[in-house]
């Protein structure tokens, strides 16, 4: 395997703290097993180390195959996150640069994640245009493909992620009125469910993202519409990643011959921007988290654990939400202390923010 700099470096601190506590491998003069640490004490200046050499019967095969099954096996471990993060924690209150031995110094235990109470609807009392202060916070009744509306929400600046929602299969053109039942349920002007129209809404969403955020950039959407938020994302920026959110609990589409227990989000960011990830090494494309049953209030409502994942695997300060619906994104915000900037173009959603 590819030793880069910062594991050698890692290696090389281990050495000087701890000192060699396992031999290298070698066959005859041939390192199998320890390259890494034999680069990290060269690198130190040591002129002598300790080696292990396999039995004289290995032929060529066994060897390879001996140096393999050493590398895999390490690679098939996974961290106990909770663990982790509480012994980081201790060696850091005992002085230990947990970074020099190939951590982050950021990792914190995790926490509960406490769901919002949602209160019932009336009638709205927000305004289209509207900009309501929320502690840190900024929410807008407004449009959030409209360049205009969206500088107004974050004063002109940009958000160092987003964390967003976008309508499903439908086409957004602004505008709402309320179907008359106090539902919470709102019919956008022009917004019919007619396949492909949403192809414009996620490229202009992708566009406005490149333009108000300098870095990671977490955007769901239906299977549907892999390709055409695709096709916008590497338009605008670089795809890292395809995230799916394994529903614990709740199905949809009963009568489909596969239930769907997932949602996919898109990991990606705009040209030129950096992730700023600082997550754990263990993290992964699957995200198992319990589906939010009680106070169903948005038809894709998410649960605040989501956005507090996603948000605390980045140093970041501000996070950006265009598609606010029931608030969940400001709520993980204000959890994890950070400022969210959302738009939300129902004023009903508004108020419920």
């Amino acid at each position: 395997r590819k030793h880069d700099d910062k594991n050698l470096k890692a290696i090389a601190e281990s050495l000087k703290q701890f000192g060699q506590r396992k031999p290298i491998v070698v066959w005859g003069r041939t390192v199998v097993a320890g390259n890494g640490t034999l680069v990290a004490a060269r690198s130190l200046g040591w002129r002598e180390i300790s080696v292990a050499r396999v039995p004289d019967d290995w032929d060529e095969a066994r060897v390879m195959a001996y140096a393999l099954a050493d590398n895999r096996s390490a690679e098939l471990a996974v961290w106990d996150e909770q663990v982790l993060s509480e012994q980081l924690k201790q060696l850091e209150l005992a002085d230990w640069d947990v970074e020099a031995l190939g951590f982050e110094a950021t990792v914190e235990p995790l926490k509960d994640v406490v769901e919002d109470e949602i209160p019932e609807l009336y009638e709205a009392k927000a305004k289209l245009g509207q900009v309501w202060q929320l502690g840190r916070h900024r929410v807008m009744c407004g449009d959030a493909i409209n360049l205009d509306d969206v500088n107004l929400l974050t004063q002109n600046k940009k958000c160092d992620m987003a964390f967003t929602d976008p309508p499903y299969g439908v086409a957004y053109t602004g505008g709402i009125q309320f179907t008359g039942r106090d539902t919470g349920v709102a019919v956008f002007n022009n917004r019919e469910m007619i396949e492909n129209d949403d192809v414009d809404l996620y490229e202009d969403v992708v566009k406005m993202l490149a333009q108000k955020v300098d870095g990671a950039c977490y955007i769901w959407f239906s299977d549907s519409n892999l390709l055409s938020l695709y096709s916008a994302a590497k338009k605008f920026g670089d795809v890292h990643a395809l995230i799916l959110w394994v529903k614990n609990g709740g199905y949809s589409a009963m009568n489909a011959n596969y239930k769907q227990k997932h949602e996919p989000c898109l990991y990606w960011k705009p040209k030129n921007t950096t992730l700023k990830f600082i997550g754990a090494t263990t993290e992964t494309t699957i995200w198992e988290i319990n589906k939010d049953g009680k106070n169903k209030l948005h038809p894709t409502q998410k649960p605040v654990e989501l956005a507090y994942k996603a948000i605390t695997n980045h140093d970041v300060e501000t996070v950006l939400d265009l598609f606010g619906g029931s608030g969940s994104t400001l709520i993980a915000c204000e959890q994890t202390d950070r400022t969210c900037f959302m738009m939300e173009l129902d004023p009903k959603y508004v108020d419920v923010i």
